[in-house]
């Protein structure tokens, strides 16, 4: 029996369950798009294909825009690094930036293999403060498509991949996130940042 503990999200998913009908729906979706075949495996979520770290002065956090804090703290494996370095340089200017957020939610739903919702992806670039004429790197896409995957993952969790110790979090992440509001007690950090704590916790 897993034990569900509560999570903050700073969106609603809404009613993301795994059903068979659902399943169809991805699938159709997926072939009408044709999912390029390194896309194929993107949709089984992992806790481990990134890592979310705190530093340990978390007054630094303090300065930190939300853009500031996935491009520092946010530790990506090397199969994820390929697969977000792919979709980046397809959607790229030739000044090597995705510019503006119609182009950014674009490479994240591709990223996403159409699993969010174009509000939802929206919701997640105006939370990191991606408007209209903003410059995304590859450092700060990468961050932004793993803090993506992180918060669907549950939505999807089974009691398969949930038994599963490959799909936890990595231990060095557990012992940073616990005790979060303790750990922010006295620190003035900005509201989006705190709720992408809050929705990593």
């Amino acid at each position: 029996i897993v034990k569900e503990e509560p999570t903050h999200s700073f969106y609603d998913f809404g009613d993301l369950e795994s059903t068979k009908a659902q399943l169809e729906d991805i699938a159709a979706a997926n072939k009408a798009s044709k999912v390029p075949t390194y896309l194929n495996d993107r949709m089984v979520l992992s806790l481990q294909s990134s890592r979310f770290e705190l530093p340990m002065d978390m007054k630094s956090l303090e300065k930190m825009s939300p853009a500031d804090y996935l491009r520092k703290y946010c530790v990506i494996s090397s199969r994820r690094k390929t697969l977000y370095q792919k979709i980046f340089q397809k959607h790229r200017e030739r000044s090597g930036i995705i510019l503006g957020k119609t182009t950014v939610c674009k490479a994240l739903q591709e990223v996403l293999v159409n699993a969010l919702k174009d509000q939802q992806l929206t919701e997640l670039c105006d939370i990191l403060e991606v408007e209209d004429d903003t410059s995304v790197d590859l450092k700060l896409f990468s961050g932004m498509a793993a803090l993506a995957e992180r918060i669907l993952y549950p939505e999807y969790l089974t009691e398969d991949t949930a038994e599963c110790t490959e799909y936890h979090r990595e231990k060095v992440e557990c012992a940073d996130f616990c005790s979060l509001q303790w750990k922010l007690h006295g620190v003035q950090i900005s509201p989006p940042v705190k709720k992408i704590l809050q929705a990593l916790s």
